[in-house]
């Protein structure tokens, strides 16, 4: 019988100390002294490398200014008629825009004026105005035998400043010719 006390109170520590075993884990801050590490689906797997740290410096701030650009054009023929032969312009700066006043002229009086060309150059800081003399009538259609002469005014509008030259040329056909320019 000595035997059957012996193997039951065995058989009882062991049954003890499973026990503790096979139950759940314990809750966080529950009982041990030594830190638990519990990983989620959600907690990212440790790595080797480390973190990299904020850098000290900070991006250079951009050095270029925007450029200065055109942002609109309009030209109008302000009078046109018989008259002599002139080829002159006068250029005015305004707040944002370039503002041409000429006269040009046509072989017969069925020609007008059109602004063909306001091109500005960056690098040089220059705005060149071509004002082109046309033929308005069918070249079998009768004009009056007599040189035109054609008014006009040009306005050139800026963004981010004006240029500090602007040159105006006259286009007779293939003739260019400067008929002003002027420095602010």
């Amino acid at each position: 019988m000595n035997r059957r006390r012996l193997l039951s109170g065995i058989a009882g520590g062991c049954a003890l100390a499973v026990t503790g075993c096979l139950g759940e884990e314990p809750g966080p801050g529950a009982g041990t002294d030594e830190p638990t590490e519990t990983m989620s689906e959600d907690t990212p797997e440790p790595t080797e490398e480390p973190a990299e740290s904020p850098t000290e410096e900070q991006p250079e701030p951009p050095t270029d200014t925007p450029e200065t650009s055109v942002t609109d054009r309009s030209f109008e023929v302000t009078e046109a008629g018989c008259g002599r032969y002139v080829d002159e312009a006068e250029v005015a700066f305004e707040d944002e825009s370039v503002d041409v006043t000429g006269t040009t002229n046509g072989s017969q009086a069925c020609y007008t004026a059109e602004l063909d060309a306001a091109t500005y150059d960056p690098e040089g800081d220059e705005l060149t105005v071509d004002v082109v003399s046309v033929r308005t009538a069918d070249e079998d259609q009768a004009c009056a035998d007599c040189i035109a002469e054609i008014d006009y005014e040009a306005m050139i509008t800026f963004a981010r400043g004006l240029p500090d030259t602007v040159t105006v040329v006259h286009v007779h056909g293939d003739e260019r010719r400067t008929v002003a320019t002027v420095e602010r």
